[in-house]
């Protein structure tokens, strides 16, 4: 019976287009099925481990031609589960620009990404020193066969009574180029120790910079709608100041009551009836005092709220039973939904700020915000060696001293891939249970990448790149 193998492609460059990968993988996959006796099918899971360039932190899954067909896919590429780090880039650049730029946390944010550049630039120089550091250990081991050959010729010979003088000059010229080359290598194992101790420090430095950066909080806007009204209420305010002592006649005291009381309030019959003998003293006058006075009798807090036309309604109110709102609803206020709300129709739009989730996501269809994608895409760092499946996907591990490798929580993570960086790998002790490898390894060297896949609550198994 035909099954489905899987194995994993590590891109350490970008110097391949995603496209141009996908059809090398393509072709290896159905050469793969072309060959197997058993008439298995292959998938292939790419990871594209550089940290720069379009495609950086990208993963994906390249299937058959067979699989697709089977499956009834649409295409051989599953779509990767996490965005790239450009789109992450894009996807904050874009709510970013929105948002005001405080000058103390700009500046900060501007360090650090200078601090970046520096980090990136001294890395780079690390791996040229290496390559040179290659190039002169291959010279000096050949320096010290030849000179390890001279030497047994030259006993030959003085054994035989032979001149060596030629041999002996040319036996001191390897040692001279010897001690140059030896001198070379321990002025680069210096350099290259140097550099890695400043990027050290310069990531600790960034961290702290990025740190602080995002503790300081925007400032909120105030919209021009916003301004316009409380500009609108001080006229109003100033207006009614400058006329103190205005006075007014009986109607017009009518229409400002009126106008304060709406068109639906109720009077009882003794207030109808005093209404009516007011209106026999048409030409009665009222000082501002009076009909502020009057208008406020009225317009009181034990008004009724209206069922037309516009009101201002003041005050806490509880409203029991469903509510429809037809028309528009504009809140100027912090709200607070205690229950679930549901939106049918229509598109819910932040202007002026973006939704703030501080909840993980529990299900598929629910929200992600950005420390979660980020923690769930990129590496996240691992201080020590004990890796904790919930907290990622990928990890990295800086290892100082000799370290065993654990790993947590594999029970509630079963099915889940990723990778795991290891600097300073030579200082792998070991890996405990439940990793397990299908071949044990040893000789860890500087730089490690190994893939796992999450089978059981006993096991994990991880291969070495």
């Amino acid at each position: 019976m035909s099954e489905v193998r899987k194995y994993d492609k590590i891109i350490l460059s970008d110097a391949k287009s995603k496209d141009e990968i996908v059809a090398e993988v393509l072709e290896e996959i159905n050469q793969k099925e072309q060959s197997d006796v058993d008439g298995n099918l292959y998938i292939c899971y790419v990871i594209h481990a550089y940290e720069s360039g379009d495609n950086a932190a990208a993963n994906y899954i390249v299937v058959s031609d067979n699989f697709r067909t089977r499956n009834g896919l649409y295409s051989n590429v599953i779509k990767p589960f996490q965005y790239t780090k450009p789109e992450i880039d894009a996807l904050v650049a874009e709510v970013g620009n929105k948002l005001p730029i405080d000058p103390s946390k700009k500046e900060k944010e501007d360090r650090a990404k200078e601090l970046e550049a520096d980090i990136v630039s001294k890395e780079q120089s690390i791996v040229q020193k290496e390559k040179e550091l290659v190039t002169l250990k291959e010279e000096k081991a050949t320096l010290e066969n030849r000179i390890e050959a001279i030497t047994r010729v030259i006993q030959e010979k003085q054994a035989a009574g032979e001149d060596v003088d030629v041999l002996e000059a040319e036996k001191r010229q390897y040692e001279r180029e010897l001690a140059t080359a030896q001198s070379q290598i321990n002025t680069l194992e210096s350099e290259l120790g140097s550099l890695k101790d400043e990027i050290e420090v310069l990531e600790q430095t960034k961290d702290n910079l990025e740190q602080e950066a995002s503790s300081i909080k925007t400032p909120e806007i105030a919209t021009k709608v916003y301004v316009d009204e409380i500009k609108a209420n001080l006229d109003s305010d100033i207006a009614i100041k400058a006329n103190q002592d205005t006075t007014y006649t009986k109607t017009e005291v009518d229409d400002i009551a009126n106008t304060k009381a709406n068109q639906d309030t109720t009077y009882t019959k003794t207030e109808v009836d005093d209404i009516a003998n007011t209106k026999a003293n048409q030409a009665t006058t009222y000082t501002k005092t009076e009909v502020d006075t009057r208008v406020n009798a009225k317009a009181n807090a034990n008004a009724t709220v209206n069922l037309t036309g516009n009101q201002t309604v003041a005050g806490n109110k509880t409203l029991s039973g469903a509510t429809t709102f037809n028309g528009a609803i504009t809140s100027k206020g912090a709200n607070t939904f205690s229950g679930d709300n549901t939106f049918n129709t229509g598109q819910v739009t932040f202007n002026n700020k973006a939704p703030i989730c501080n909840v993980a996501p529990a299900a598929d269809t629910n929200l992600v915000n950005r420390a979660y994608s980020k923690k769930r895409g990129g590496y996240v760092a691992v201080t020590g060696g004990a890796i904790n499946l919930n907290n990622g996907i990928n990890f990295s591990l800086n290892l100082t001293t000799a370290t065993a490798i654990t790993v947590a929580n594999a029970a509630s993570n079963i099915g889940q891939t990723g990778e795991i960086f290891v600097a300073r790998g030579a200082n792998i002790s070991g890996f405990s249970a439940p990793f397990n490898f299908r071949i044990a390894q040893s000789g860890f060297g500087n730089n490690e990448v190994f893939s796992y896949t999450v089978v059981s609550s006993s096991l994990v198994r991880i291969v070495r790149s």
